[in-house]
């Protein structure tokens, strides 16, 4: 029984490091994403291809039956970089 709480607190922080590592990643990328809109002069373009990358994402996300939270979080996270084109406009 204590091997196996070893074994299952191990698997655990061995999560806890992807995830963080996971979270990390995610920072960085949407910073450069950042950066990059920010030089861009043309936002349509960048819409654009954003939707496109959405939306295939979605389709083969859906044919993969991924769970619907991971769905929900990158349509949210789209949506965020979205608004942020449109803010970086006005």
């Amino acid at each position: 029984m204590s091997n196996e709480i070893d074994e299952l607190k191990a698997l655990v922080v061995e999560l806890s490091d992807n995830l963080n590592h996971c979270m990390a990643q995610q920072a960085a990328l949407q910073h450069g994403l950042y950066a990059l809109m920010v030089n861009v002069t043309d936002r349509q373009a960048v819409a654009n291809a954003l939707t496109i990358c959405a939306e295939n994402f979605m389709t083969h996300g859906l044919e993969a039956d991924l769970p619907v939270e991971m769905m929900e979080t990158y349509q949210d996270e789209i949506a965020e970089l979205m608004d942020s084109l449109e803010d970086l406009e006005e």
